[in-house]
């Protein structure tokens, strides 16, 4: 398939042109104007534009369920690497779990992790991240049957409370959290205590990332606890090689970094210690 030659690309390579075309394809505004240049254009910026699903409105929804249902929708779904779940249905859900093959990553807010109960590809999803506060958030393969493919959890902003449930059916090999000194009820720091027990006792694990937030103070919780806390997780650092601690200094940058840049980042340090 040979690309038509206009005025504006006569004297450009058409390698060159491609590199162009895809670079301003990250911009998905950009990129459907570009998919609609010719054949040979939209066979470069489709697998970019479905690259990415950000689903954040009823109408994101809509357009995708109707480009998965379409006669082009098993292809194009392959194409389909990382999915932002701002809003869901188990209608999506169900197309998804049949067909989009290749997810990699998987971004989802606290307030809408419920909808993983209905998102369950045929190779699971190899990276969750799950955001905001998790203090009412319970993840455990019981509810949540992808947790089982699960390789890279993160949990950017704080700790996530629970067991997992079936631990022996659990794959991760990367794990990552924040502790704030917030006092839950009776239990205290309990979540990350055991959390942090329960990660150390699994074969796979290869890296453990804890972030210490101090950014905001809190009267509940003693500076006695908090001391105790970031002394446990220091002395776990050195005598541990595979937990990296990272400090309210640097929380900001971390919070920042994509899941790629924040595992590099883990992997680097690790890589250090050898």
């Amino acid at each position: 398939m040979v690309l038509k030659r206009t005025p504006t690309t006569i004297n450009t390579p058409i390698e060159l042109f491609e590199i162009i075309a895809r670079y301003a394809a990250q911009d998905k505004h950009t990129g459907t104007s570009l998919a609609c240049v010719s054949k040979a254009v939209n066979l470069w910026i489709i697998p970019i534009l479905y690259n990415c699903v950000d689903l954040r409105t009823a109408l994101d929804i809509q357009l995708l369920q109707r480009t998965l249902e379409g006669p082009s929708g098993k292809q194009l779904a392959l194409h389909l690497r990382t999915l932002y779940m701002g809003i869901f249905t188990a209608e999506l859900g169900q197309i998804m779990s049949e067909i989009c093959i290749n997810i990699q990553s998987v971004i989802v807010p606290q307030m809408k992790a419920r909808w993983l109960i209905d998102l369950n590809p045929p190779n699971g999803i190899p990276w969750l991240t799950i955001l905001g506060p998790l203090r009412p958030l319970h993840l455990s393969t019981h509810g949540t049957p992808v947790l089982k493919s699960v390789t890279h959890l993160r949990f950017p902003s704080d700790t996530p409370n629970g067991d997992f449930g079936e631990v022996k059916k659990l794959s991760f090999t990367h794990f990552a959290c924040v502790y704030k000194p917030i006092k839950r009820g009776i239990t205290g720091h309990i979540y990350l205590w055991d959390v942090i027990q329960l990660l150390l006792k699994m074969e796979t694990i290869e890296v453990l990332v804890f972030g210490i937030d101090l950014r905001k103070p809190t009267v509940h919780v003693s500076p006695t606890e908090i001391k105790k806390m970031e002394e446990y997780l220091r002395n776990l650092e050195q005598k541990d090689r595979r937990v990296v601690v990272y400090t309210s200094d640097s929380m900001e940058l971390k919070e920042k970094m994509t899941n790629e840049e924040f595992w590099r980042y883990a992997e680097g340090v690790i890589s250090t210690r050898i």
